[in-house]
């Protein structure tokens, strides 16, 4: 399939419904486990105020491109932790809210907290570490450098040691410069290194590391639950929302790279962006606990683990 014709054919034959390989696939495996639910929703608490239900509008929007869209879901969920976390930082804006949300919601209940992120970076498929280290190494690739916003980010995330140890590692030649078919030929074993990195567990290893920090068998340089969670939150989530809300990415089910695989990975962002906004939510308005964000979480997770095994 020429799928750059397939697109613009699409455009001039609507209304006339048009599915994509990867579509197909998806609406297939949807008519094949009918007595599955990919996606359940977490019961909250009625609440009258004007925020909150500007939050709750965009809950149903989100809920209505569920199952076929989850990248639109995505949208719509991260909408809420940027309405809801406002107030918090109205001097530092969005970055603000990205980098400083996580500490919030440990600081309400951190044994909670602690297991929603393990759950969640235990969880989260390769495919999306991949797009998570691709990210990262272009960061550090870009004209702008070390004055990119998202290589800045993942300074504050990482710390100052981790993140220019990856850069160094997955993307400079034997001539020590910063290479881009160098960082997309390992972008397999960085993403490898980054779901270490982001289980909290001590890695075993008979080499010694490339670099002290990024030596994970020392539990010194794992990230701490707040640090892994601003991964998820600043890095990943935010990232793919400048890249949506930029128009720089093509409609992720409609190429000739979707597979199943895409649809788990987007199913899994839209999980994340759900439990965050959930999480922004119980903070301001007290609509949900913690703990019942933790059971919701894994109910998803296990429900998109059957769906897509």
């Amino acid at each position: 399939m020429n799928f750059a014709n397939a697109r613009v054919e699409a455009h001039n034959i609507w209304p006339a419904k048009t599915s994509f390989k990867a579509e197909e696939m998806f609406i297939r495996r949807l008519s094949e486990i009918k007595d599955k639910e990919l996606f359940k929703p977490i019961s909250i608490a009625q609440n009258s105020n004007a925020d909150y239900q500007r939050c709750v509008g965009h809950l149903l929007d989100a809920l209505d491109q569920v199952p076929h869209r989850p990248d639109y879901a995505f949208d719509n969920f991260f909408r809420i932790i940027d309405i809801a976390a406002s107030p918090w930082f109205s001097r530092r804006g969005i970055k603000g809210i990205v980098q400083g949300t996580s500490s919030r919601l440990f600081t309400a209940d951190s044994t909670s907290w602690e297991q929603i992120i393990d759950s969640l970076c235990l969880a989260m498929p390769l495919r999306t570490y991949e797009l998570l280290a691709k990210r990262l190494l272009a960061a550090a690739l870009t004209q702008e450098g070390e004055n990119d916003p998202l290589y800045k980010r993942a300074l504050h995330a990482f710390g100052p040691k981790f993140y220019p140890a990856f850069v160094r590692k997955y993307a400079l030649d034997k001539s020590g410069n910063l290479c881009p078919n160098i960082a997309e030929t390992n972008r397999g074993n960085a993403a490898s290194l980054l779901k270490l990195y982001m289980s909290g567990k001590a890695g075993t290893r008979s080499k010694p590391a490339s670099d002290p920090a990024l030596d994970l068998t020392k539990k010194e340089n794992l990230g701490s639950p707040n640090q892994r969670s601003e991964v998820l939150l600043s890095l990943l989530l935010f990232t793919i929302r400048n890249e949506r809300a930029h128009g720089n990415v093509l409609s992720p089910f409609r190429t000739s790279k979707s597979t199943l695989e895409r649809y788990e990975s987007y199913y899994f962002i839209m999980l994340l962006s759900y439990i965050y906004a959930l999480g922004v939510l119980s903070l301001r308005f007290q609509c949900i606990s913690p703990k019942n964000i933790l059971n919701g979480c894994t109910e998803n997770i296990q429900a998109q683990k059957a769906f897509f095994s």
